[in-house]
């Protein structure tokens, strides 16, 4: 497939936070204070993503990273630190369905094929060796 010569070159960003930290005393006592910008304590903060389509009700229930992904750059913009995390995913229960013949053929392979075949490869090395 040919690229669309109107396609940018990577890598390019689809989400960004930025973080303006509170403003630091100036180091020199004497020197005269910056004038006073409207900055709160904390500094601030800001999240951009490329697309607002993640956080729509569709894919925010197909996609559960898409929801940890919206609830963790939100509780980061208000500075709730012990929030962020990355919850563990979900173990899924898998079945296994075998027919009588697929059994039949595992119970084969593992208990008479494959140690009859060490058996017998042990034996063919043991001859070789003996001669």
């Amino acid at each position: 497939m040919a690229k669309d010569p109107t396609d940018l070159q990577g890598p390019v960003t689809v989400a960004m936070a930025s973080n303006q930290g509170a403003p630091e005393p100036p180091a020199d006592p004497d020197a005269p204070p910056p004038p006073a910008k409207p900055v709160s304590p904390k500094g601030l903060r800001l999240v951009v993503f490329g697309d607002s389509d993640f956080a729509g009700n569709q894919l925010l229930q197909a996609n559960f990273g898409n929801s940890v992904l919206l609830s963790n750059s939100m509780n980061w913009l208000v500075d709730r630190q012990q929030l962020l995390s990355i919850p563990p995913k979900k173990t899924e229960q898998v079945h296994l369905s075998l027919t009588q013949s697929e059994i039949r053929t595992v119970y084969l392979l593992s208990l008479l094929v494959l140690p009859g075949l060490g058996v017998a490869l042990g034996a063919i090395v043991y001859v070789k060796r003996r001669r």
